[in-house]
């Protein structure tokens, strides 16, 4: 095993590259290697690096004038001992140091802890209704939580017949067989099924805009909503495929029993409770950020309950539906989107937002997740109108977000801590750049802290 630093070439500046722990190098003050604020050829988050198995690999993260190896420019690239990266106006060299059999380490663990039992070497899955033995997990969830997974006798007895559907489809879509009807999202419909070979009892949404993309969009929308495939942490609702089958644009997602955090948000809801739920969500949101993806519809709907398997069954949450995210990696993402395009759900939505949705990053992420758990709390949102009344309908929300009002946390729940009333308070104000220097995992790891899951 190997240590792997990056080594500024006109400073003594020396960081290590940890395992589990994406490197940003960027103007942003979150960034782990912060550029001068005044290099103007660099952009707030620039590119990144990440340990891959035991190599380095850069990633450009839609930089405005490029990521540079050895003079090269790259979109992804895997690093060697004597590499020069170039960002902006700053070169760092590659470093590898060899690790002595007593130096290894352990990798870094999540902010949250893993509450599932992991796939072990023949390990295999149990129907989650009924208790019978399934399959052996495939290599592609060795190492994973154990998934849920349903027998196929459970699987015909929750199956409801497609004329009792309210949407006309194929029962089976692509690996996948519906099993019944579950809901209608903003841009989904969402049914219950079971993956025909593997068992994996799922959540199915198909695109309800799909016939509207045209056959270049169809394509995109798989190609760039993959990259939710490949995101694995405890507090993400998993997504085990996405693909086109029968016509249908489709999302398979892990099946989240416990419903969806907007059914616990009350001014007398558990504070305990609401401290796990926020550990959780800001981690979601840091692991998004560190590989890259920005979600921009944060909200109580989107965050999904589940209960740890440990003796306090504790509701856990998981962050869903990263319809809106757009990948850093590509410089502009899922849905390219006009500079004044707006989308999103209007009363979580941060100012710079509903200026249009080219404008949100990570920051647009931590303002909506502020404000589900200000919600949480209060079952109020922090906008007040002009008036120092309350705001309903999108156009009126919108030009609620841009104003400077907010109502204090305290003033709705005295309660709080105050150390977390501050906080959120200013993780939901009107200016960007003064919550810009506060990290998803900053947050996480203070919530964390009170919840005492640490």
């Amino acid at each position: 095993m190997f240590r792997w630093f990056l080594s500024c070439t006109s400073s003594d500046l020396r960081v290590e590259v940890v395992r589990d722990a994406p490197l940003i190098i960027g103007r942003a003050p979150d960034a782990r290697i912060a550029l001068p604020p005044d290099d103007d050829t660099a952009s707030r988050y620039h590119a990144g690096c990440q340990l891959v198995a035991d190599h380095l690999v850069v990633r450009d993260l839609g930089s405005r004038n490029g990521t540079f190896v050895n003079d090269q420019a790259i979109q992804s690239a895997r690093l060697s001992p004597g590499d020069i990266v170039r960002v902006g106006r700053l070169a760092y060299r590659v470093e590898r140091v060899a690790l002595e059999p007593e130096e290894e380490r352990e990798p870094r663990k999540p902010i949250t802890p893993t509450w599932a039992d992991r796939t072990a070497p023949g390990a295999t899955y149990r129907c989650h209704t009924c208790g019978a033995r399934g399959v052996t997990p495939s290599k592609a969830f060795e190492g994973e939580p154990l998934l849920p997974w349903i027998c196929q006798l459970c699987a015909d007895e929750r199956r409801t017949t497609p004329e009792a559907w309210p949407e006309r489809v194929s029962p089976t879509i692509g690996s996948w067989s519906l099993l019944r009807f579950l809901g209608h999202g903003g841009m989904s419909v969402v049914f219950e099924a079971r993956h025909r070979t593997e068992g994996l009892h799922a959540a199915i949404k198909l695109l309800r805009s799909a016939t509207d993309l045209g056959e270049m969009g169809r394509r995109r929308f798989v190609r760039e909503q993959r990259i939710l495939t490949a995101l694995r942490h405890p507090s993400v609702v998993r997504a085990f495929d996405v693909g086109e089958g029968e016509g249908e644009l489709y999302i398979a997602s892990e099946l989240v029993p416990e419903g969806d955090a907007d059914a616990i948000a009350s001014p007398c809801s558990s504070m305990e409770a609401v401290w796990v739920l926020a550990a959780d969500l800001f981690a979601a949101i840091a692991y998004a950020h560190g590989q890259g993806v920005v979600h921009r519809d944060i909200k109580p709907g989107n965050l999904l309950l589940t209960r740890a398997t440990d003796p306090e069954r504790r509701l856990r949450g998981k962050l869903s539906d990263f319809g809106l995210g757009k990948s850093l990696h590509d410089g502009g993402g899922s849905y390219r989107t006009a500079d004044d395009e707006i989308a999103g759900t209007a009363q979580f939505m941060p100012p710079e937002q509903a200026l249009g949705l080219a404008g949100a990053g990570v920051s647009a992420d931590i303002y909506s997740a502020a404000a589900t758990i200000y919600y949480l709390l209060t079952k109020e949102l922090p906008l007040a109108s002009a008036h120092g009344g309350r705001v309903t309908g999108f156009a009126q929300l919108c030009v609620a977000a841009l104003m400077n009002d907010r109502v204090p946390l305290r003033q709705r729940r005295p309660e709080v801590p105050d150390d977390v009333a501050m906080w959120i308070d200013l993780l939901v104000c009107r200016e960007p750049e003064r919550r810009a220097h506060v990290s998803a995992q900053m947050v996480a790891e203070r919530f964390a802290a009170r919840a005492g899951l640490r």
